[in-house]
């Protein structure tokens, strides 16, 4: 906890450059990562492809002085899924011990599972109508059908263009919603695979028209939901520190003394700079309370004065 504005506040101060490198840039960047996103600059490595993968393999074995039948290193290439360390290892388990490997030995292979993000998925179901791969991602990625939900929903206006697609897209996500709700009225999880398939596979087959291709975003709903939760933490933690001083329970404080409180701190900055000592105010509550950052500026010079006015006093008060 707390990594992420270590990070940041690195950044903001070195003059140094920083590379920073993720597999899962979608897990680096949401949340408190949003400020981090607008420092870096962005260089997407992809993964090579197989054709490439093949001729690192055939450079590896004219190296070693090992015979590898063509097929068996293309084999390899394919089912390493772009990831080259991986074939290396392949291509060494097979070789290990025997100068010359034959095509029989591709059974002892076996496809490598990868894990899957949500946004490959989104691709597969936006762009292509292949049920077989989509089934195959959704397996992979760690998403439940109440988070995928909202990555949909979010995203199908982003990409179909059509009226005609964006009704139908609809339409099956409406369906999928029915499905996750009778998983709780009934506590029956098996509506969880009706669902899974309405909301990515029916979506995708319903589609006619070619699709733009679209850079997917982080469902709004649960940045307004985290956004609401941290207004009601902090608004919380200042009742709470109100009723103290007023000697008074949090519902009356909430709902008599908290209004008025507040209409006070945004009027009197003397009232307010009053009440950060008294109760103890950080800064995110008396920005909460303030409502503009450029007001807690304002305090800061005020309390930089009273500071000023503080020492002089004791200093006379000494030399007295």
């Amino acid at each position: 906890k707390g990594g992420k504005k270590a990070i940041i506040d690195t950044i903001k101060i070195t003059k140094q450059p920083i590379i920073l490198i993720a597999n899962d840039i979608y897990q680096l960047f949401k949340g408190s990562g949003e400020q981090l996103k607008q420092l870096c600059h962005h260089i997407q490595f992809y993964p090579p492809y197989p054709s490439e993968i093949q001729r690192h393999l055939i450079r590896i074995c004219q190296m070693e002085g090992k015979k590898v039948d063509g097929k068996l290193l293309q084999t390899i290439s394919i089912q390493c899924n772009g990831d080259l360390r991986s074939a290396i290892r392949d291509l060494q388990a097979i070789c290990t011990g025997v100068d010359r490997v034959e095509l029989d030995v591709v059974d002892i292979l076996g496809e490598r599972d990868r894990s899957k993000t949500i946004f490959d998925l989104l691709q597969k179901i936006f762009l292509t109508k292949d049920i077989e791969i989509i089934k195959k991602h959704i397996s992979l990625i760690d998403e439940d059908p109440n988070s995928m939900i909202l990555w949909i929903d979010e995203n199908i206006p982003r990409v179909y263009s059509n009226p005609e697609d964006l009704t139908a897209g609809y339409e099956e996500i409406s369906k999928a919603d029915i499905f996750l709700g009778r998983v709780y009225s009934r506590n029956n999880y098996t509506f969880w695979s009706y669902a899974s398939d309405l909301m990515s596979i029916g979506v995708s087959i319903s589609k006619k028209h070619s699709n733009r291709v679209s850079r997917y975003m982080f469902p709004q709903w649960l940045i307004n939901l985290k956004q609401g939760k941290n207004y009601r933490n902090i608004k919380n933690q200042i009742i709470d520190k109100l009723s103290l001083y007023t000697h008074s329970s949090k519902k009356k404080t909430s709902q008599y003394i908290y209004p008025y409180f507040q209409f006070l701190c945004k009027k009197d900055v003397s009232f307010l700079e009053k009440m950060m000592k008294e109760l103890d105010l950080n800064e995110e509550e008396i920005i909460f309370l303030v409502g503009k950052r450029k007001n807690m500026n304002k305090i800061k010079k005020n309390d930089i004065k009273i500071e000023d006015m503080e020492r002089k006093t004791n200093l006379q008060q000494k030399l007295l």
